[in-house]
């Protein structure tokens, strides 16, 4: 049984959450990278976070992620169109890290403060995106998206970045300006830097810590009690599935049905 102290920390917590800001991992490979950005995710109350996973390469690895996936609303898409089309569900608005020279920094599209410097991204790095022709040219005001009305953030492949289906939905690309001579950061690093940044717009732009609401914050206390009631080892796929109907008002089995996976404390899909 939990405690009172426990209760009002979980509460806490709760309250804190983004339920609007989706995470999403494109056909990301190592293990470590995603366990890493679900640990971030979930120090930086980003509650929902998507992934498409066409290979099954991914697994959770619980000392990388110290368990953080038990907290989080997680959906694993095997079926590549069916994740996008979940996506579309998701977020009106998709917003892919990529590097060119159509794309927003990072202080355009969530301007947290002033930024006078324009630091270009190296030249060959467009080319490592696999969906860069797809990307939409910059036009204007950047379309900086509501900050309490949902939106995603697409993190590509370490190798090839965001496939053409996925440019193809985005609503704009941005990137985070640095002055170094290296490409890139490693993507579990870029996740804490962007996330961070934007996790920090949405809160002061809003003025409170978290957007869900008085239900949902305690239908997210229900479920990781009951979670907690169950063990450790078990408490993973219920969890993050029954979450995820209650804080979207989505029919899970209906997810299930079009390929989207809740995952266990091993990265298996239930």
């Amino acid at each position: 049984m939990a405690t009172v102290r426990r209760l009002q920390r979980m509460t806490q917590v709760a309250k804190a959450r983004l339920g609007n800001v989706i995470v999403v991992g494109d056909r990301i490979e190592d293990p470590h990278n995603l366990s890493a950005t679900l640990r971030t995710c979930e120090l930086l109350g980003v509650q929902r976070v998507l992934i498409l996973d066409p290979e099954r390469l991914f697994s959770v690895n619980p000392r990388v992620s110290v368990d953080a996936h038990r907290w989080l609303t997680l959906e694993r898409y095997h079926d590549y169109q069916a994740g996008l089309a979940r996506l579309r569900e998701m977020a009106p608005k998709v917003y892919v890290t990529a590097f060119g020279p159509e794309a927003y920094t990072i202080h355009e599209l969530f301007p947290l403060f002033p930024w006078p410097f324009r630091w270009e991204p190296a030249p060959d790095r467009s080319r490592r995106t696999e969906g860069a022709s797809q990307l939409r040219p910059r036009t204007g005001r950047p379309p900086t998206p509501d900050p309490g009305e949902p939106f995603a953030l697409v993190f590509g492949n370490e190798v090839s970045g965001i496939s053409e289906e996925m440019a193809a939905l985005a609503t704009a690309q941005f990137y985070v300006p640095t002055p170094g001579l290296v490409q890139s950061f490693n993507i579990s690093v870029a996740v804490g830097v962007v996330l961070y940044h934007v996790t920090s717009w949405v809160r002061i732009q809003l003025g409170k810590e978290g957007t869900l609401t008085d239900w949902e914050v305690q239908e997210l206390v229900r479920l990781w009690l009951a979670g907690r009631n169950r063990g450790r080892a078990s408490a993973g796929p219920e969890t993050a599935e029954r979450s995820a109907g209650a804080l979207e008002g989505s029919r899970i089995d209906e997810a299930k049905q079009s390929g989207g996976k809740a995952f266990d404390k091993e990265g298996g899909a239930d």
